[in-house]
């Protein structure tokens, strides 16, 4: 009988095929990683989708209030204010209660030239004028 050689001797050596498994296995995590982000991302986007369809209905309804709030402030009847303050104990405000005061009291006279003023500091003034407004009160118009 004549024997066959079963198969032939590999040229890398008996050595080298656990390194191929060990690549393989690495392979193979890396891809299951990677599938793992992506059904992450794909997760994160359909909640991302799912919250912005629900936001929209509570946008609209909140629109919808601010609107039946401010027409219902308009179209409340003065009787029924006048109504609610007297169960409340509020009452008109009277003549004795008003004080009219004087227009130089509420304003500063600006038109009056100033006395011994500097074109530096009157160039400053409108500058700080300019950047930062003033809060006064303005003169009311004499009463009739």
């Amino acid at each position: 009988m004549t024997s066959f050689p079963r198969g032939r001797k590999r040229s890398w050596g008996e050595d080298a095929r656990p390194a191929w498994h060990g690549l393989l296995l690495v392979a193979g995590v890396v891809v299951a990683v990677l599938l793992g982000e992506v059904w992450q991302s794909s997760r994160v986007a359909q909640l991302s989708l799912r919250l912005d369809h629900s936001r929209a209905p509570l946008q609209a309804a909140r629109a919808r209030l601010q609107s039946l709030r401010a027409l219902s402030e308009r179209e409340t009847p003065r009787k029924e204010l006048d109504g609610m303050a007297a169960k409340l104990g509020l009452k008109p405000a009277t003549p004795q209660q008003t004080i009219l005061l004087p227009g130089g009291y509420l304003a500063v006279d600006e038109s009056a030239p100033r006395k011994n003023e500097t074109p530096v500091a009157a160039i400053a003034e409108g500058l700080a004028r300019a950047l930062v407004p003033d809060a006064r009160a303005l003169a009311r118009p004499p009463a009739r």
